[in-house]
């Protein structure tokens, strides 16, 4: 509700989706922004998405990086830019921080890149 309401308010197009990631499909260049926020390390929805943004299109992730000696889920250090050879990289780093709704801190990707 707050997104819809928020871009009425700046005068922008916002459609929003809740599907089952491994069963929808994406379409073809059919998206300017797909998110990937603490959604693990699907790398099975990486062609995927990439096949639905448009040209122009940004992919952006946030989540926890992959360390040997933290979780198992997460991108490690570099995964990202490799599957996204071809694209412009906006920006790739694994930094210490939290969340903003969370109080645990730990190593983050960061990670965001434009279909070219």
């Amino acid at each position: 509700r707050t997104a819809h309401e928020e871009a009425a308010l700046r005068e922008l197009s916002l459609e929003m989706i809740d599907a089952d990631i491994d069963e929808w499909d994406f379409g073809e260049n059919r998206f300017d922004l797909v998110t990937m926020l603490y959604a693990g390390d699907h790398v099975k929805w990486i062609d995927k998405i990439k096949t639905s943004l448009r040209e122009g299109g940004i992919f952006l992730v946030e989540g926890w990086a992959k360390e040997a000696s933290d979780s198992p889920y997460g991108f490690s250090e570099g995964q990202l830019a490799s599957l996204f050879e071809g694209y412009e990289i906006l920006r790739d780093e694994t930094v210490d921080g939290a969340p903003d709704w969370a109080w645990d801190e730990g190593k983050l990707v960061r990670f965001v890149a434009r279909k070219k």
